[in-house]
């Protein structure tokens, strides 16, 4: 982002330096702008003092954050809307048909942490072939099961 000159407080300077010697290309010339740099601050900060700038930037920051969260819930919601619940049901369907009810699904950090963990119990063996790996790696996918540390 281009790094600015002047401050709010210095152009609120200028605009009422100007105003009180009435000629703005005299004063333009003395601070190096151009006169259409003038005109944009007198139109952007005209009859402010210098707490109202503070707040006009304060209000301008927070309507920045507002329009990207805005943006954010709407793909969410875009997002969302495509999905389809009878798809997601016949897969889960699939998924218990094939490799039984799950013991436990443990969420707490959202639906992205749900796909993740769903995809991981579709990778893990069937409960059927557990004994076919090491009792330590059991402990540990049981203690991940029930959301404590192995």
């Amino acid at each position: 982002m281009k790094r600015k000159r002047f401050t709010e407080e210095q152009i609120i300077g200028i605009l009422k330096e100007a105003e009180q010697a009435g000629n703005i290309r005299e004063v333009c010339r003395l601070h190096n702008l151009t006169e259409q740099t003038f005109y944009r601050w007198r139109k952007k900060f005209g009859g402010m003092d210098v707490s109202e700038a503070k707040k006009l930037r304060e209000l301008e920051r927070e309507n920045t954050e507002l329009k990207k969260m805005v943006a954010e819930l709407s793909l969410d919601v875009r997002m969302l809307k495509d999905l389809n619940s009878h798809d997601v049901v016949r897969v889960l369907n699939q998924l218990v048909e094939s490799r039984g009810h799950p013991a436990i699904i443990k969420s707490d950090n959202g639906s992205e942490f749900v796909a993740t963990r769903i995809q991981e119990w579709i990778e893990e063996p069937p409960h059927g072939a557990l004994n076919q790996i090491t009792p330590a790696a059991y402990a540990a996918r049981l203690a991940l099961n029930h959301g404590k540390a192995a």
